[in-house]
């Protein structure tokens, strides 16, 4: 009998407990929080999840202590950003600021990385952000990739697509010789991400 089972290649029926996939499916996937905060962390990324208003606040005073910044030293450009969070709503100074508070359209899943525009960043080029930044999110921004963060932000603004889109990505505390890892748009990233 393991003759012809050999010969016509029969095989024994995959049992109840094994988890088979079959090659031609595509492979799992991990919900777009997951991924995101895989990538975000693998990279150095810094994630605070919070569940209330009160727990931001509190973790924004955690993340203030860490470094030994004051408020002073924290910029924020959004004035309702800047009234959730105590702060002062001004210009960015980067020899008075040491980071900058900021929002983002979308956490982009694949890369660990953050959507922004003008309304964040306003005419600002990456490179004249300061090396820190805290980026204030919610729960409900999550894209899979960039291709899908940009049809939000189209959606979001039909009709009106803001300027100055970009990506923000985490400086890389693995990569620190590989020269192509790093660039303009590495920053050291606080995220706090409000559900």
């Amino acid at each position: 009998m393991n003759l012809w089972k050999n010969f016509f290649g029969k095989k024994d029926p995959p049992k109840a407990n094994e988890d088979q996939q079959s090659p031609f499916m595509p492979q799992k996937k991990d919900p777009v929080e997951i991924e995101f905060a895989k990538k975000f962390t693998e990279k150095g990324g810094k994630f605070i999840f919070t569940e209330t208003h009160e727990k931001a606040l509190q973790n924004f005073e955690n993340i203030l202590l860490e470094n030994q910044w004051k408020r002073e030293d924290i910029a924020c450009l959004n004035r309702d950003l800047a009234v959730h969070f105590d702060l002062q709503s001004q210009a960015l100074d980067s020899k008075k600021h040491k980071a900058l508070l900021i929002t983002c359209e979308c956490l982009i899943a694949n890369k660990g990385a953050f959507l922004v525009c003008q309304h964040q960043i306003e005419t600002l080029s990456i490179d004249q952000l300061p090396e820190q930044l805290i980026i204030y999110a919610s729960a409900d921004q999550f894209a899979r990739d960039v291709s899908e963060g940009m049809s939000k932000l189209k959606q979001k603004y039909f009709g009106n697509l803001p300027t100055n889109i970009t990506n923000l990505t985490v400086k890389s505390n693995t990569d620190k010789d590989n020269f192509l890892a790093q660039g303009a748009s590495s920053k050291n990233i606080y995220l706090l991400l409000q559900d």
